[in-house]
């Protein structure tokens, strides 16, 4: 299997060494920050990972398989931006304007899925919950409404 160039080492590289305009480097920063929603393998490509590894080698143990499709797909978590290093874009929210802030008074803390305030460190400032970090709007999964009446069904 070959790794997939680091576009983030790429990007970095075009930004130092060439002589780009204003709009191009906005561009390359925006990629640098942005944070990919995760993808996961499909059946099929796992069934193709497991029929590889057994050509390779007849006695394939569990470990073997989940180590090889942990170097393919396996992704770290999206880290959480603190509201002091940057706030959230359009293009961080749903299309209700919403992404994932943590909401915290000190004793209960939680994310919570809203549209953030405009003035968010003002809004901090005043009420006397936080927003302390933020995610984009994919970053966290929410069960689909079918899903939830099956839960409840059981």
């Amino acid at each position: 299997m070959t790794t997939p160039p680091d576009f983030r080492a790429l990007c970095a590289e075009l930004l130092e060494k060439y002589d780009l305009e204003w709009r191009a480097r906005e561009r390359i920063k925006t990629a640098l920050e942005a944070q990919p929603e995760p993808v996961g393998p499909t059946d099929e490509e796992l069934q193709k990972t497991a029929d590889a590894l057994r050509d390779e080698d007849d006695t394939l143990s569990l470990i073997e398989y989940a180590r090889a499709v942990l170097s393919r797909w396996g992704r770290p978590a999206i880290e959480p931006i603190p509201v002091s290093k940057r706030l959230p874009r359009p293009k961080d929210c749903d299309a209700e304007d919403q992404c994932w802030l943590w909401r915290t008074d000190g004793i209960e803390e939680f994310w919570e899925l809203v549209v953030p305030p405009n003035k968010i460190h003002e809004y901090n400032w005043t009420s006397q919950w936080k927003y302390t970090h933020w995610l984009p709007f994919h970053a966290l999964p929410i069960p689909r409404s079918e899903e939830i009446l099956e839960a409840s069904d059981e």
